[in-house]
């Protein structure tokens, strides 16, 4: 599996990494990185390292963002598809936008009310019915579940030709409360237009500012 890593541009250099540097190597801005030499890195351990990145380049509200000390939480909501890989690559960082992460695991949707992104993956929940709930709360939510992104899920998790990619829907996130980063959406597969037609592919080069 190989990846396009979280916020970089798919066309910079990468160089390949031993498993003891591999969490750090996924969650670095620098370079890409091919894991075709490096099958430990599974499309969940990918997966994971681009959730945590996705916290630096959103924006919360004011009220949400008022306590820097306090902790950005990442819900999963059953069935946990990490194993563990979201822990081992969130304890590899210090912070997101210097707050710290944690991560909240739950069976049922309300109880992940007070986290700041709620994960859905297969199996899990439909997304229509969690957009419904979220409402107007100010939760990043991410998929991985096709067709979520025209659902109103911000971000979405595409496998393509065996990389893992993201499709994002600034107008979902706005609608939340939340602003996706310029940088964040260069970096996507696809991005949604504000008038809810058919998504259309991102620039492949992120934006110098």
């Amino acid at each position: 599996m190989s990846l396009n890593p979280a916020i970089v541009p798919p066309t910079e250099p990468c160089r390949l990494v031993r498993r003891a540097g591999l969490i750090l190597a996924l969650l670095s801005l620098a370079c890409g990185l091919s894991l075709a030499a490096a099958p430990e890195a599974d499309e969940y351990t990918i997966k994971a390292a681009y959730l945590a990145r996705f916290m630096e380049y959103v924006e919360w509200p004011v009220p949400s963002a008022s306590a820097p000390n306090q902790p950005l939480t990442i819900g999963v909501l059953a069935p946990d598809p990490f194993e563990g890989k979201l822990e081992a690559v969130t304890n590899r960082i210090a912070s997101a936008s210097g707050r710290p992460l944690r991560i909240k695991h739950a069976k049922r949707i309300e109880d992940l009310a007070d986290c700041d992104a709620i994960f859905v993956g297969k199996g899990s929940s439909p997304p229509a019915a969690v957009v419904e709930w979220v409402a107007n709360r100010p939760i990043l939510l991410i998929a991985d579940q096709p067709g979520a992104i025209a659902m109103g899920f911000p971000l979405e998790f595409r496998l393509v030709k065996n990389t893992v990619r993201f499709a994002a829907n600034p107008a979902a996130a706005k609608k939340l409360g939340l602003n996706l980063r310029a940088r964040l959406l260069a970096s996507a597969l696809e991005v949604a237009s504000a008038n809810g037609a058919s998504p259309v592919p991102a620039s492949r080069n992120p934006p110098r500012s």
